[in-house]
C-alpha cells in the first residue's frame, strides 16, 4: 500500500509540472488543457471541503455530498439542523478558489442504513477501530484461542 502511494505521488510530481509547462498552438488543445486544469482545481476544492467536514465534530461528513463544477460547489444530503446546514455552507464558502456555494442540504433525519452512524464522529470511529484491532491482536496471540470463531465489534 505504501509503495503504491509513493509511486502515485512520484507520477503526479512528474506529470503535473510537465502538463503546466506544455504549450499548444490550437485553441482546441488550449481548451482541453484549461479543462484539465479546471478539473484538478475542482477536485482540490472538493477534497478540501470534505476534509474540513471530516474533522468538524458538528457535522457528519458521510451524509454530505460535495460536487464542484467550475469552482461552484453544490452541497447535497441530509443534516439534523438548520445550524448544521448553515455551518456546512460557510465552511464551503471559505475554501480558497470557491466562487459560489449552492447549499441544497435538507434538514431532517433522512434515510440512513445504520442509525448509530449518524452521531459518530471521525475520532470516535478511529477509536472504535483501534479498540477492535487491539482486541483481535490480543486474541490472536493468546494460546488456545481460535480467533476465526470469534467476531469482535466495537
Amino acid at each position: 500500500m505504501r509503495k503504491q502511494l509513493v509511486m502515485a505521488l512520484m507520477v503526479l510530481a512528474i506529470a503535473v509540472p510537465s502538463l503546466a509547462g506544455c504549450t499548444h498552438e490550437s485553441s482546441v488543445a488550449q481548451d482541453r488543457d484549461r479543462t484539465l486544469g479546471q478539473n484538478i482545481d475542482d477536485a482540490t476544492i472538493t477534497t478540501r471541503i470534505k476534509t474540513a467536514y471530516l474533522f468538524n465534530p458538528h457535522l457528519n461528513s458521510f451524509r454530505i455530498n460535495v460536487n464542484t463544477q467550475d469552482c461552484v460547489v453544490t452541497l447535497q444530503g441530509v443534516v439534523k439542523t438548520g445550524i448544521q446546514k448553515d455551518l456546512a455552507g460557510e465552511i464551503a464558502k471559505n475554501v480558497r478558489s470557491v466562487r459560489q456555494v449552492r447549499n441544497e442540504l435538507r434538514v431532517g433525519s433522512g434515510p440512513v442504513k445504520d442509525p448509530e452512524e449518524v452521531d459518530r464522529t471521525f475520532s470516535q470511529a478511529v477509536l472504535d477501530a483501534t479498540t477492535t484491532a487491539s482486541v483481535k491482536t490480543a486474541l490472536a496471540f493468546t494460546r488456545g484461542v481460535k480467533t476465526s470463531d470469534i467476531n469482535v465489534s466495537t
